[in-house]
């Protein structure tokens, strides 16, 4: 029986080679799409949950301001330190602050080393072999060794930083050995970033760690239920989720993507073993007379499938890892879409997920193959040795020619379309010269009555409107600056920036709340002429403050970039219609295959082969 199958498959492969060898490249892509986006972002998340756990260490808890101005007070911190069941509340201050030449900004953690050393190791200070200063307590900056790289020659015994209008001068007491290789950080005491860059008073944040025999969940409800409006506790996985949820609907599209080439070798498998099939329909019931059982021809044509799936699948692990390691290399780790560090990562491929793969392209195969197999298996002999391969009346016959190549031809093509239309209306929506006005939708009749209201009147995002189905006419309850304000939706704005939705409060309702209103974006308009000009006089004081200067051509030709990258992948897809362009080509043949001795007719009655061509061309059209 080893033989006989050998035999067969070698047959096969002689007999169809370039439709098997698509078939193989078919489920070869679609592995390979598959594995590839799983790799990428398996070890983008890898990078991202690392350099957290380095920063933030393993807290059972974290609290902090609900918005980016707040802050947590100092008593509140003590009560925490206090409370019984905390082991350890190590209170944080974290900002971002400008080194010199570097376009980046950096961000800057106040630890207490005390508490730092058990909540926090990696962000432990070494010192320098000859320290310039008396160590973290006296002052003194630690830099990660990817920032002391980044400064390069800049990196002296005293580095200046810059925050707004706010200057610190400080010197370099030594490095960070556990910070990760792409971590752009600054270490200093918690003190001394209080007095330079404040809060005077307060922290960022507080991450706790509770007593082994203290109930996590428990506390953590009851510290929730107590804290005040403005202030929140969350676990330390949430931001792990947060960046995963932030590239979800991006991987979920890469992946249903991935998907068209499947269907793609799905259909190539069954258009392969179906011409298979009908070419060895009488040596398949000549075997069956001899003495070959059903069971046995059906696990051949699956046999058959299988050895079309597994070269593929396999093929398509290797390429898969290849396509990783170029589009990383390429577009980072996020594929240019902005999510993560865009560093390029150390992929490590793993047995579980390349087994699953491979598995998946194995199944696509005997998918394909399953059919003509069953449609074999319900022949009997006779009428196959006699008319070779029928599986059906002749009238559904000639309904499923009809239908067959129309709709694999409308199916690929509206796949293709879809693909295609969306691609270009989220790619048009940025092109545009003249974005539509920033207030979309408005309600005037209720413009006077939000007026009124204690928060005024707010804009929400578009992403705000889609995500929680807030629009203008209603009515919010938001924590701000400490309290909780009512506020008036009255319109929606376009916000490309931060995709899980902002709010736009005007500067007289956020000073009359309380808030301290300083700046940290300013858009200008030059005079007509005059923008050389401007632009003079904006870098001067640029270069002063440390001021990063962009034009919004600039911020546009950037965006167009960061789309453009997020959807390189999907160009790989041309590859899949290619070859699904071929399976019809192959679907095609089997069907005059099938059809051999109802062609025969016509050309007997006199019929030449460009009659019978131009018959089977109105038919597929």
């Amino acid at each position: 029986m080893r033989v006989l199958a050998a035999w067969l498959i070698r047959a096969q492969f002689r007999s169809r080679r370039a439709a098997t060898l698509l078939s193989m490249l078919a489920i070869a892509l679609d592995v390979a799409l598959g594995y590839s986006i799983h790799l990428i972002n398996d070890v983008a998340l890898g990078d991202f949950s690392r350099a957290m756990k380095t920063v933030q260490g393993e807290p059972d808890a974290v609290i902090a301001a609900r918005d980016s101005v707040g802050s947590v007070p100092l008593p509140l911190v003590d009560e925490i330190a206090r409370d019984p069941a905390v082991l350890i509340a190590a209170p944080v201050i974290e900002t971002r602050v400008r080194i010199g030449n570097l376009r980046t900004p950096v961000r800057l953690i106040g630890i207490d080393v005390f508490t730092a050393a058990a909540m926090m190791p990696g962000l432990l200070p070494r010192d320098a072999e000859r320290p310039a200063t008396g160590g973290i307590l006296d002052g003194a900056l630690y830099l990660s060794p990817a920032l002391l790289a980044e400064l390069g020659p800049q990196a002296s015994a005293t580095l200046t930083l810059l925050r707004g209008d706010q200057r610190w001068s400080a010197t370099i007491g030594g490095d960070l050995p556990a910070a990760g290789p792409d971590d752009l950080l600054l270490v200093a005491d918690i003190a001394s970033v209080q007095e330079h860059f404040e809060p005077v008073g307060a922290v960022s944040e507080i991450r706790v760690r509770l007593a082994p025999d203290s109930d996590p969940a428990g506390w953590r409800a009851g510290v929730a239920a107590r804290l005040p409006p403005a202030l929140l506790l969350r676990v330390a996985q949430d931001d792990s989720e947060r960046a995963s949820n932030l590239s979800r609907a991006y991987r979920v599209n890469l992946n249903v993507l991935a998907l068209v080439a499947l269907l793609t070798g799905v259909f190539l498998v069954v258009a392969t073993q179906l011409t298979g099939v009908a070419q060895l329909s009488t040596q398949f019931a000549l075997l069956g007379v001899l003495g070959l059982p059903p069971r046995m021809r059906l696990l051949q044509v699956l046999l058959e499938g299988l050895t079309i799936g597994l070269p593929g699948a396999l093929l398509g692990l290797v390429l898969g890892y290849a396509l990783a390691l170029a589009f990383t290399h390429l577009l980072g780790g996020d594929l240019g879409g902005g999510y993560f560090s865009g560093k390029v990562p150390l992929i490590v491929p793993q047995l579980l997920p390349a087994a699953g793969f491979l598995l998946l392209g194995c199944a696509a195969s005997l998918t394909g193959a399953a059919y003509p197999a069953y449609l074999k298996l319900r022949q009997p002999l006779v009428e196959a040795l006699n008319n070779g391969f029928t599986a059906r009346p002749q009238a559904v016959r000639q309904r499923r020619r009809q239908l067959l190549l129309p709709a694999s031809l409308a199916l690929a093509g509206g796949r293709a379309a879809a693909v295609a239309t969306a691609v270009g209306v989220a790619a048009g929506r940025l092109r545009r010269d003249r974005p539509r006005s920033a207030h979309r939708h408005r309600q005037r009749a209720a413009a006077d009555a939000g007026d009124l209201r204690p928060g005024g009147r707010i804009a929400v995002s578009e992403a705000m409107q889609e995500i929680y189905r807030i629009g203008p006419g209603q009515s919010l309850r938001r924590p701000l600056l400490g309290g909780d304000v009512e506020v008036f939706v009255g319109g929606v704005w376009r916000d490309y920036a931060r995709q899980f939705g902002a709010l736009v409060i005007s500067r007289d309702d956020y000073q009359r709340l309380g808030g301290d209103f300083r700046p940290s974006d300013l858009a200008l308009w030059p005079r007509p002429g005059e923008e050389a000009a401007a632009g003079e006089w904006l870098a001067a004081h640029a270069a002063a403050y440390a001021l990063e200067v962009a034009e919004s051509a600039g911020i546009r030709r950037l965006s167009l970039t960061i789309f453009d990258k997020s959807f390189a992948v999907t160009y790989a897809l041309e590859a899949a219609m290619v070859i699904g362009v071929f399976g019809l080509a192959v679907t095609l043949t089997a069907s005059v295959w099938l059809r051999a001795r109802e062609l025969a007719t016509p050309a007997a009655l006199g019929f030449d082969q460009r009659m019978l061509r131009h018959a089977l061309m109105l038919e597929v059209r």
